[in-house]
């Protein structure tokens, strides 16, 4: 008998549709070309980091912030201090090239 065994892009599919599922039960995600991660501060508070990700090519990169299973009541640049929009449970913001943002988001 010949056994055909599955090949690299088999799994990539599969691994695909798992990120992609896994993704929408995330509490917060990040949309754009930037590193994030999230970081519960309290029962009502998350700290999201966004970080140009270009160390050999830094740029300015766009970020959208999206409060996925949280109702969000307000959202504040930790460094600058700038109270940022939260429109459709979400916000935009811009990480300067080389740079991070820091965003504290309260929550119900």
């Amino acid at each position: 008998l010949h056994h055909v065994f599955p090949t690299s892009v088999d799994y990539k599919v599969r691994a695909l549709q798992a990120l992609r599922a896994s993704a929408a039960r995330l509490p917060v995600r990040v949309v754009g070309d930037v590193a994030w991660t999230v970081v519960r501060l309290d029962p009502t508070h998350v700290r999201v980091t966004v970080i140009d990700p270009g160390y050999i090519s830094p740029a300015d990169r766009e970020a959208k912030i999206v409060l996925q299973h949280l109702q969000g009541t307000g959202c504040r640049d930790v460094l600058s201090g700038e109270l940022l929009p939260l429109v459709q449970n979400s916000t935009v913001l811009t990480v300067p090239a080389g740079i991070l943002r820091i965003v504290d988001i309260t929550h119900e």
